[in-house]
Protein backbone atom coordinates (compact mmCIF):
# COMPACT_ATOMS: atom_id res chain seq x y z
CA UNK A 1 0.00 0.00 0.00
CA UNK A 2 2.79 2.53 0.88
CA UNK A 3 4.34 1.78 -2.84
CA UNK A 4 1.24 2.31 -4.23
CA UNK A 5 0.74 6.17 -2.52
CA UNK A 6 4.27 6.65 -3.40
CA UNK A 7 4.34 6.01 -7.32
CA UNK A 8 0.78 8.02 -6.98
CA UNK A 9 3.10 10.86 -5.38
CA UNK A 10 5.73 10.75 -7.98
CA UNK A 11 3.41 10.32 -10.99
CA UNK A 12 1.32 13.50 -9.84
CA UNK A 13 4.35 15.25 -9.19
CA UNK A 14 5.77 14.80 -12.57
CA UNK A 15 2.84 15.52 -14.51
CA UNK A 16 1.31 18.55 -12.19
CA UNK A 17 1.94 21.42 -14.51
CA UNK A 18 4.15 24.47 -12.77
CA UNK A 19 2.66 27.54 -11.63
CA UNK A 20 4.31 30.46 -10.81
CA UNK A 21 3.63 34.58 -10.72
CA UNK A 22 6.65 37.27 -11.22
CA UNK A 23 5.30 40.38 -9.81
CA UNK A 24 7.31 43.11 -11.67
CA UNK A 25 6.70 46.89 -11.02
CA UNK A 26 6.63 49.92 -13.48
CA UNK A 27 10.58 49.96 -14.67
CA UNK A 28 10.90 45.98 -14.87
CA UNK A 29 12.40 45.87 -11.29
CA UNK A 30 11.53 41.89 -9.57
CA UNK A 31 9.14 42.88 -6.63
CA UNK A 32 8.08 39.40 -5.67
CA UNK A 33 7.84 35.78 -6.26
CA UNK A 34 5.15 33.30 -5.98
CA UNK A 35 5.70 29.71 -6.48
CA UNK A 36 1.96 28.21 -6.01
CA UNK A 37 3.37 24.55 -6.35
CA UNK A 38 6.30 24.36 -4.46
CA UNK A 39 6.55 20.39 -4.79
CA UNK A 40 7.89 20.80 -8.43
CA UNK A 41 11.61 22.13 -9.15
CA UNK A 42 11.48 25.38 -11.44
CA UNK A 43 14.78 25.97 -11.64
CA UNK A 44 14.99 26.57 -15.08
CA UNK A 45 16.53 29.43 -17.44
CA UNK A 46 13.60 32.03 -18.26
CA UNK A 47 14.15 35.05 -20.24
CA UNK A 48 11.91 37.25 -20.14
CA UNK A 49 11.65 39.99 -22.46
CA UNK A 50 8.94 43.05 -22.62
CA UNK A 51 8.77 46.83 -22.58
CA UNK A 52 5.09 46.65 -20.90
CA UNK A 53 3.03 44.09 -19.48
CA UNK A 54 1.11 43.07 -16.48
CA UNK A 55 2.36 39.55 -15.84
CA UNK A 56 3.65 36.69 -17.22
CA UNK A 57 1.58 32.97 -16.97
CA UNK A 58 3.92 30.20 -16.81
CA UNK A 59 3.36 26.44 -17.92
CA UNK A 60 5.58 23.51 -18.56
CA UNK A 61 7.46 24.35 -21.99
CA UNK A 62 6.23 27.68 -23.00
CA UNK A 63 5.50 31.48 -21.87
CA UNK A 64 2.45 33.77 -22.20
CA UNK A 65 1.89 37.27 -21.61
CA UNK A 66 -1.15 38.05 -19.87
CA UNK A 67 -3.89 40.76 -20.95
CA UNK A 68 -2.63 43.96 -19.91
CA UNK A 69 -6.33 45.31 -18.78
CA UNK A 70 -5.64 46.02 -14.84
CA UNK A 71 -10.00 47.38 -14.92
CA UNK A 72 -10.54 44.39 -13.07
CA UNK A 73 -7.52 44.44 -10.34
CA UNK A 74 -9.00 45.82 -6.85
CA UNK A 75 -6.93 48.87 -6.01
CA UNK A 76 -4.46 48.62 -3.15
CA UNK A 77 -0.68 48.98 -1.91
CA UNK A 78 1.75 46.32 -3.02
CA UNK A 79 4.11 48.01 -0.82
CA UNK A 80 2.51 49.82 1.86
CA UNK A 81 3.88 53.03 2.24
CA UNK A 82 7.41 53.70 3.89
CA UNK A 83 9.17 57.07 4.90
CA UNK A 84 12.90 56.64 5.05
CA UNK A 85 14.83 57.51 6.79
CA UNK A 86 12.27 57.60 9.98
CA UNK A 87 12.55 59.90 12.22
CA UNK A 88 12.89 62.24 9.57
CA UNK A 89 14.30 65.92 9.47
CA UNK A 90 12.97 68.28 6.72
CA UNK A 91 16.30 69.83 6.48
CA UNK A 92 17.67 66.54 5.37
CA UNK A 93 14.43 65.38 3.64
CA UNK A 94 13.32 61.83 3.21
CA UNK A 95 11.37 59.53 0.88
CA UNK A 96 7.72 58.45 1.38
CA UNK A 97 7.98 55.42 -0.71
CA UNK A 98 5.22 53.03 -2.07
CA UNK A 99 3.89 50.35 -4.56
CA UNK A 100 0.37 50.44 -6.55
CA UNK A 101 -1.55 47.87 -7.99
CA UNK A 102 -2.86 49.78 -10.95
CA UNK A 103 -2.01 52.82 -13.23
CA UNK A 104 -5.21 54.44 -12.87
CA UNK A 105 -5.52 55.36 -9.79
CA UNK A 106 -5.85 58.84 -8.77
CA UNK A 107 -4.39 59.11 -4.85
CA UNK A 108 -4.85 62.01 -2.14
CA UNK A 109 -2.71 61.85 0.55
CA UNK A 110 -3.46 64.07 3.72
CA UNK A 111 -0.98 64.22 6.63
CA UNK A 112 -2.44 65.69 10.33
CA UNK A 113 -1.19 66.98 13.71
CA UNK A 114 -1.32 65.08 16.95
CA UNK A 115 -4.50 67.33 17.42
CA UNK A 116 -5.90 66.19 14.38
CA UNK A 117 -5.73 69.41 12.02
CA UNK A 118 -5.25 69.38 8.56
CA UNK A 119 -1.28 70.65 7.90
CA UNK A 120 -1.80 69.36 4.17
CA UNK A 121 -3.38 67.91 1.66
CA UNK A 122 -1.46 66.35 -2.12
CA UNK A 123 -2.84 64.70 -4.86
CA UNK A 124 -0.92 62.14 -7.01
CA UNK A 125 -2.76 61.46 -10.64
CA UNK A 126 -2.76 58.37 -12.61
CA UNK A 127 -0.06 57.77 -14.42
CA UNK A 128 2.12 60.66 -12.81
CA UNK A 129 4.65 60.48 -9.93
CA UNK A 130 2.68 58.97 -7.16
CA UNK A 131 -0.49 57.51 -8.98
CA UNK A 132 2.01 54.81 -11.39
CA UNK A 133 1.56 51.11 -11.44
CA UNK A 134 4.57 49.89 -9.14
CA UNK A 135 6.69 51.85 -6.78
CA UNK A 136 6.47 54.87 -6.20
CA UNK A 137 8.85 57.53 -4.62
CA UNK A 138 8.22 60.93 -3.00
CA UNK A 139 10.65 63.77 -1.96
CA UNK A 140 9.55 64.89 1.82
CA UNK A 141 10.93 67.64 2.46
CA UNK A 142 10.41 71.29 2.83
CA UNK A 143 9.34 72.29 -0.77
CA UNK A 144 6.65 69.47 0.13
CA UNK A 145 5.12 71.50 2.73
CA UNK A 146 4.91 74.22 0.49
CA UNK A 147 8.11 75.79 2.68
CA UNK A 148 6.65 75.40 6.07
CA UNK A 149 8.85 73.78 8.78
CA UNK A 150 7.14 71.19 10.95
CA UNK A 151 7.37 71.06 14.32
CA UNK A 152 9.05 67.94 15.80
CA UNK A 153 6.54 65.24 16.83
CA UNK A 154 4.22 62.42 15.35
CA UNK A 155 2.19 63.03 12.54
CA UNK A 156 -0.56 61.06 10.90
CA UNK A 157 -1.23 60.11 7.34
CA UNK A 158 -3.86 58.74 5.45
CA UNK A 159 -3.98 57.57 1.55
CA UNK A 160 -7.85 57.93 -0.15
CA UNK A 161 -8.70 56.41 -3.40
CA UNK A 162 -12.13 57.53 -4.62
CA UNK A 163 -12.57 58.86 -1.27
CA UNK A 164 -12.77 55.82 0.29
CA UNK A 165 -9.55 54.81 2.34
CA UNK A 166 -6.43 52.63 1.57
CA UNK A 167 -3.47 52.56 4.28
CA UNK A 168 -3.10 55.16 7.57
CA UNK A 169 -0.15 55.08 9.26
CA UNK A 170 2.24 57.38 11.27
CA UNK A 171 5.51 59.36 10.92
CA UNK A 172 7.66 61.19 12.83
CA UNK A 173 9.55 64.73 12.55
CA UNK A 174 12.70 65.25 14.24
CA UNK A 175 14.18 69.10 14.58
Amino acid sequence: MMIKKLFILIFLTIHTSVMAELILHQSNNFISYNHFNPGIDIHHNLLLLSSSWSGINLSIGNTQTTNNDLSNVRAFFTDLPLFYPSPLNLRDGAVLGYGLSRNDMDLELRIYDMFGFEIIRKHFKRNENGGLLGYNRININQDFFNNQSLPAGVYFYIFLHNDEPLYNDKFAVIP
